[in-house]
């Protein structure tokens, strides 16, 4: 049995197969949760590669991001070729930048031939370059860019077409509706936008990850320093000057911008160009807008504690928080805190059990429900609405179903792994793909990938859920 864990670029492989029946029984305050009803579970499965012979180079696969195909480079003898799911491609000196689309159904990799360079899209080559990098499909799947270098000069190649070329340049960004792209552009000591093939004002330098479209496309942001004067530009137009910027930020709308910006040693946050309370720092990843774009979260510190800033109000303080996420409907916020070395949940301001380590928080599709996976001493469990489930070696990749009536993720257990459905275990395997976990398709069936041996397999299953009545009556 293949028993090493596989590393993906995306998602994830666990792996189980055939119908399982087991009750699970959940904690709460050390008392027994009420029984769940089990999961029937048909599984279908097929194969999609074979590793066996081609291993991935560096033991890289990449997944798709609906988790259905496999794509990997692979070594034969002094070449390099691309497998997608199990059908070998042509062979090159090397090969890189594997990507899907991301609805996908397409792929792209840059390869090496007779020391040029080129980018291969649906299996067709593009023209060869002394160098090629930085390959992004658009959001829609339907563009392709990619940086290209001739001689000393860079320029961004976009379907094929050639743009201006520059000394240097970085941050290729699609619009999320994919008809516009901007990037960073190098013009001797000095940096600029290019926007739509439009070039902005020349600047000093440019923040690293700033480049920032609305979600609907229509606006654009991005960080700019002049003699060592930070500030963000929005439109076009120049904000205040500050002495560091970050975390640039649209909210869902479109119609708002927050940023975080520092000032000497002091950090604020800058909404609509209104400057917040200043503190000693700000969380990472913060701020963040609710999907209505009403409200505006973010983690600061002072004097050494952390607090949760919402609307400007301030929360309750702890030694650190992290990860704070609104959810669906915009009506809750969670996110989690330190206390000495121990980590809780807070959801609504509602403090949760302190654990040994917690992961990403998950609210359901409607907003009602959430669960995340904490760690208890050297085992791991799920935590779904203040009910902690069967402790395991390690759970990971935890996910809603669309209408929120079930909770699945991945569990080890000694040498097993398997993937658990509302408390119901899949058959145990001994070996599966690690980073993120099993896919809903609807709220009776999900899909991942698993491993049999060096083979890989598409897993499909539907779910029958059946009342503990119906089981005593069976």
């Amino acid at each position: 049995m293949f028993s090493k864990i596989i590393r993906l670029s995306m998602a994830v492989l666990f792996v189980f197969s055939c119908a399982s029946y087991a009750h699970g029984q959940s904690i709460i305050g050390g008392e027994p949760e009420k029984e769940v009803p089990t999961e029937k579970r048909e599984v279908s499965e097929k194969l999609m590669a074979d590793i066996g012979f081609f291993k991935p180079i560096d033991g890289k696969i990449h997944l798709s991001p609906d988790s259905r195909h496999i794509a990997y480079a692979t070594q034969a003898g002094s070449k390099q070729l691309v497998i997608v799911d199990g059908k070998e491609g042509k062979q090159y000196d090397s090969v890189k930048w594997v990507i899907f689309s991301p609805d996908s159904k397409r792929l792209a990799y840059a390869a090496e031939i007779d020391k040029k360079q080129l980018v291969i899209v649906d299996g067709v080559e593009g023209k060869q370059y002394d160098r090629v990098e930085w390959v992004i499909f658009s959001p829609d799947s339907e563009r392709i860019a990619y940086a290209a270098q001739t001689g000393k000069k860079w320029f961004v190649v976009v379907d094929g077409e050639e743009g201006r070329q520059y000394d240097d340049m970085w941050g290729i960004t699609f619009s999320p509706d994919g008809k516009r792209i901007a990037y960073c552009a190098q013009v001797g000591k000095k940096w600029l936008i290019v926007l739509d093939r439009e070039e902005g004002m020349q600047y000093d330098g440019m923040g690293l990850g700033t480049l920032t479209f609305s979600p609907d496309g229509k606006r654009f942001a991005y960080a700019a320093d002049v003699s060592k004067k930070w500030f963000v530009v929005v439109d076009g137009e120049e904000g205040n000057q500050y002495d560091g910027v970050g975390g640039v930020t649209f909210s869902p709308d479109g119609k708002r911008i927050a940023y975080g910006a520092r000032i000497g040693k002091k950090w604020l946050v800058v909404v609509d160009g209104e400057e917040g309370n200043q503190n000693d720092g700000i969380t990472a990843n913060t701020p963040i807008f609710s999907p209505d774009s009403r409200r505006i979260a973010y983690g600061a510190v002072n004097n050494k504690k952390w607090f949760l800033v919402m609307d400007e109000r301030r929360g309750k303080e702890y030694d650190a928080i992290a990860g704070l996420i609104f959810s669906p409907d915009s009506k809750r916020l969670a996110f989690y805190a330190e206390i000495g070395e121990k980590w809780l949940v807070i959801v609504d301001r509602e403090e949760g059990k302190q654990y040994d380590n917690l992961t990403k928080i998950t609210f359901s599709p409607d907003g009602n429900r959430v669960a995340y996976c904490a760690k208890l001493g050297k085992k791991w469990l799920a935590v779904v609405d203040g009910a902690e489930g069967k402790q395991y070696d390690v759970t990971t990749g935890l996910v809603f179903s669309p209408d929120g009536r079930r909770v699945a993720y991945g569990a080890i257990s000694g040498q097993s792994w398997f993937v658990v459905v509302n408390a119901t275990e899949g058959k145990e395997y001994e070996g599966y793909v690690v980073k993120g976990g099993p896919f809903f398709d609807s709220p009776d069936t999900l899909h991942y990938l698993a491993s049999i041996g060096p083979e890989l397999y598409l897993v499909e299953e539907k779910l029958e859920q059946k009342s503990l009545a119906e089981e005593a009556s069976a």
